[in-house]
């Protein structure tokens, strides 16, 4: 019996994760409305959810156009990190032998 009840929860618990992964796929990106194609502004999470919404990059946008809220996944952050120039190899030993 035990088996029996493991292999239900286990094929419903599959099931329920599918799901919520397709509807988390189908969750628009970007800052633009869903339904007018407007710039929409970012709402703050509610107190409760705001470290799961991070954590699951969703977030409520408004739409001042429309008035709509939606539900949208955050973008990922382009981050792009600039390195100090370097200096050409010749200047380090002219610094170091010039004295």
């Amino acid at each position: 019996m035990p088996i029996l009840l493991v292999f239900v929860l286990a094929t419903i618990g599959s099931k329920i994760l599918l799901a919520l992964a397709i509807i988390y796929a189908l969750l628009p990106t970007g800052e633009q409305c869903s339904v007018c194609d407007a710039g929409t502004v970012p709402l703050a999470a509610p107190p409760g959810l705001t470290a799961p919404a991070r954590l699951l990059r969703i977030q409520r946008r408004w739409c001042p156009h429309c008035g709509e809220t939606v539900l949208t996944r955050r973008a990922p952050e382009l981050r792009i990190r600039i390195a100090p120039p370097r200096e050409p190899q010749g200047a380090a030993d002219d610094r170091h032998g010039a004295s």
